[in-house]
């Protein structure tokens, strides 16, 4: 508990959380500190974020992950043996290559998942591409698994779902197009899914057809949300009337300094 609790206080900075000794006696750690974080930080900041979700796995290992993972793969007719060491070895052999544009964030992340994956026994490659030969590669799809990233054209959720329909030319995991037996079938339906929600003038009928959509291309598995982006900065006190937008556009023409 004490570990924990000074992580959570390293990154919870200046949000109170006064209460936060106590809650071990109260047995019931995430929902009272979630609601402690909740209540005075509505908007949730990135510091309130990180500590939720480090709350919410602060008692999970990847152990049960791997198990699922393993009783997934035994269905496609993997087998697995024990290393005693926590790590397991595949057979026959899964090699899957790792494709991103060369920056050290994606390079990183890009070996969590390698040493993620290796615990199974999939050995995965990462190349390291220029970023025009990348764009080549992922839009032909030419890669095993690819980084990716979007960030929306504009303040509409359906931006994050259209650019997946077969004649998108974002659509870089090829949905609906030369469809293999073994990839998503029928993406007509999803298509057409997305022209009803351009259409659609009901707010609660088109929020509906959005989430029928999401789960739809949730179902594929071949999109795999892992990060949102964070736009940090620092802004000193005297500083004022400045502002950014949904995209994260700075505007200055209103800033004061005292």
């Amino acid at each position: 508990m004490s570990k924990i609790y000074q992580k959570i206080t390293d990154l919870i900075g200046g949000t109170p959380l006064l209460e936060l000794a106590n809650y071990e006696k109260k047995n019931n750690l995430e929902a009272t500190v979630l609601g402690k974080l909740e209540y005075f930080n509505p908007a949730g900041s990135v510091k309130d974020r990180i500590a939720k979700a480090m709350i919410e796995d602060a008692e999970k290992t990847g152990a049960d992950n791997a198990k699922e993972a393993i009783k997934l793969l035994e269905d496609c007719g993997y087998t697995f043996k024990d290393n005693g060491d926590g790590s397991y070895k595949i057979s026959p052999a899964l090699t899957v290559n790792y494709i991103l544009n060369t920056m050290d964030s994606h390079q990183k992340i890009a070996e969590a998942i390698q040493q993620d994956l290796a615990v199974i026994g999939i050995d995965m490659k990462i190349s390291s591409e220029d970023w025009n030969v990348f764009l080549v590669d992922r839009k032909q799809g030419k890669y095993d698994v690819a980084r990716e990233g979007w960030l929306l054209d504009y303040d509409d959720p359906i931006n994050m779902l259209e650019i997946f329909t077969t004649d998108s030319g974002n659509n870089d995991p090829q949905f609906g197009k030369d469809v293999k037996s073994w990839a998503p079938q029928n993406w007509d339906k999803y298509d057409e899914l997305i022209k009803q929600i351009r259409v659609e003038t009901d707010s609660d009928k088109r929020i509906d057809l959005m989430h029928q959509a999401e789960d739809m291309l949730m179902d594929t598995w071949a999109v795999v949300p892992l990060y949102e982006y964070n736009d940090m900065y620092m802004e000193k006190s005297n500083v004022s009337g400045d502002y950014a937008n949904l995209f994260g556009m700075k505007y200055f023409m209103y800033t004061t300094k005292k």
